[in-house]
Protein backbone atom coordinates (compact mmCIF):
# COMPACT_ATOMS: atom_id res chain seq x y z
CA UNK A 1 0.00 0.00 0.00
CA UNK A 2 1.51 3.32 -0.67
CA UNK A 3 1.86 6.06 1.73
CA UNK A 4 -0.13 9.30 0.92
CA UNK A 5 2.11 12.26 -0.16
CA UNK A 6 1.70 14.26 3.31
CA UNK A 7 2.40 11.42 5.76
CA UNK A 8 5.69 10.82 3.78
CA UNK A 9 6.83 14.90 4.78
CA UNK A 10 5.70 14.08 8.23
CA UNK A 11 9.26 11.86 8.57
CA UNK A 12 11.53 14.01 9.59
CA UNK A 13 13.95 12.63 7.15
CA UNK A 14 12.40 13.18 4.27
CA UNK A 15 11.88 17.18 6.07
CA UNK A 16 15.37 17.71 5.89
CA UNK A 17 16.26 16.63 2.66
CA UNK A 18 13.13 18.33 0.88
CA UNK A 19 14.29 21.85 2.67
CA UNK A 20 17.90 20.90 1.62
CA UNK A 21 17.11 20.76 -1.84
CA UNK A 22 15.07 24.13 -1.65
CA UNK A 23 18.09 25.54 -0.79
CA UNK A 24 20.10 24.37 -3.09
CA UNK A 25 18.10 25.32 -5.96
CA UNK A 26 17.46 28.86 -4.16
CA UNK A 27 21.48 28.94 -4.04
CA UNK A 28 21.83 27.86 -8.04
CA UNK A 29 19.50 30.72 -8.73
CA UNK A 30 21.32 33.44 -6.71
CA UNK A 31 24.79 32.27 -8.73
CA UNK A 32 22.36 32.88 -12.20
CA UNK A 33 21.03 36.01 -10.71
CA UNK A 34 24.95 36.85 -9.67
CA UNK A 35 26.41 36.21 -12.94
CA UNK A 36 23.68 38.35 -15.39
CA UNK A 37 23.93 41.08 -13.10
CA UNK A 38 27.87 40.84 -12.97
CA UNK A 39 28.11 40.32 -17.28
CA UNK A 40 25.56 43.19 -17.87
CA UNK A 41 27.80 45.75 -15.61
CA UNK A 42 30.45 44.72 -17.34
CA UNK A 43 29.48 44.96 -20.64
CA UNK A 44 28.44 48.18 -19.96
CA UNK A 45 31.43 49.45 -18.56
CA UNK A 46 33.88 47.98 -21.18
CA UNK A 47 31.75 48.61 -24.48
CA UNK A 48 31.00 45.41 -27.27
CA UNK A 49 34.79 45.72 -28.07
CA UNK A 50 36.27 45.15 -25.38
CA UNK A 51 33.66 43.06 -23.48
CA UNK A 52 34.24 40.24 -26.56
CA UNK A 53 37.67 40.33 -26.08
CA UNK A 54 37.12 39.41 -22.15
CA UNK A 55 34.53 37.35 -22.84
CA UNK A 56 36.83 35.62 -25.36
CA UNK A 57 40.07 35.12 -23.06
CA UNK A 58 37.38 33.60 -20.29
CA UNK A 59 36.45 31.07 -22.85
CA UNK A 60 39.72 29.89 -23.55
CA UNK A 61 40.20 30.14 -19.90
CA UNK A 62 37.48 27.56 -18.78
CA UNK A 63 38.56 25.54 -21.40
CA UNK A 64 42.04 25.11 -19.73
CA UNK A 65 40.85 24.79 -16.85
CA UNK A 66 38.90 21.96 -17.38
CA UNK A 67 41.92 20.04 -19.53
Amino acid sequence: MRMPVLKRFANPDVTRAVANLVWLGLERLTQIDVAIVTSGVLARYFGPDLFGKWQYVNTLLLNVDRS
